[in-house]
């Protein structure tokens, strides 16, 4: 802010000293003889370009404060983006670890079904059944080998899945 102001009173200096060096210039054409021109030291005769220099340095700076400026408010809303795609992927990540659990927990109950229903088939094959239960516990270890494939194959995705988020993450993270 300090360096805004400073620029400012800079730029109105710049003015003035070039709105009083025209000022001079014109006051001396009307009242100058011939002699006088000819006797002006080199401090007069360079004046027009110290005031294109100082002008031009004005500008320069003005410029500079102009794009740093710019540069500063393009690097605010770049953080802002960022930030805001972080929330956004962490709030992904939460609803994706609520799931998980809830997923998780469906899957112990499923693999506790399962083992309740290995164990009954057990202890039916302990008793010396007969064909029909043997070919009905058959059917009954290919239902538990079904149910265990699908919770086999929900983890795996949930893995997959959990891969990809934390890819993301991570090259959000190298990206900021």
């Amino acid at each position: 802010m300090k360096i805004q102001w400073l620029a400012w009173v800079f730029l109105i200096g710049v003015v003035a000293l070039l709105l009083a060096s025209i000022g001079v210039d014109a006051a001396h054409s009307q009242d100058v003889d011939a002699r006088i021109v000819r006797e002006s030291t080199a401090i007069e005769q360079a004046r027009p370009w110290i005031v294109t220099i100082v002008t031009f340095l004005s500008f320069c700076f003005s410029l500079y404060l102009y794009l740093n400026q710019a540069k500063k408010s393009e690097l605010k809303e770049i953080t802002a983006l960022s930030e805001q795609k972080i929330d956004e992927l962490r709030f992904r990540f939460d609803g994706f670890s609520q799931a998980v659990t809830t997923r998780e927990v469906g899957h112990a109950e499923k693999l506790q079904t399962v083992s309740e229903r290995l164990l009954s088939v057990e202890e039916k094959l302990k008793n010396a059944p007969t064909d029909d239960e043997i070919h009905a516990l058959r059917l009954t270890v290919a239902e538990v080998q079904g149910d265990v494939k699908v919770v086999v194959n929900d983890i795996r995705a949930m893995a997959r899945s959990h891969e990809k988020i934390e890819r993301m993450l991570t090259e959000d993270r190298r990206r900021s």
